[in-house]
């Protein structure tokens, strides 16, 4: 059976033991994870312009992505090819973020 290397809260370093207590952030193009405590306590409300602080994971992040892919959808016959290639970008880096979120850290932990 293969070890997964632990999931370690970037704010406190202690593992992260399930998804449950999992929140992913972004800064810039690196994902950090956090315990949902840490995350709360230490960045919740905090923007800068290089962190976010968004969940990646979770609900937000999942309505994210379903959204800009929705807007990418319905929006695709009305605009020309310019505008639709934004909206399509920006599709690509919310939904490249949740899958890499989810590969990363969510993956190798037990849902709990």
């Amino acid at each position: 059976m293969k070890m997964n290397k632990p999931v370690l809260c970037n704010s406190c370093k202690k593992p992260v033991t399930s998804r449950r207590e999992l929140v992913t952030t972004k800064s810039i193009f690196k994902v950090y994870p956090y315990h949902d405590e840490c995350y709360e306590k230490d960045l919740k409300g905090k923007k800068s312009f290089l962190l976010d602080n968004y969940p990646i994971n979770g609900l937000s992040g999942t309505l994210s992505v379903i959204l800009s892919f929705l807007l990418m959808v319905f929006l695709y016959p009305v605009l020309d090819t310019i505008q639709f290639g934004v909206i399509a970008l920006l599709f690509l880096i919310t939904g490249f973020y949740r899958i890499y979120s989810f590969v990363l850290y969510e993956k190798v932990l037990p849902a709990k």
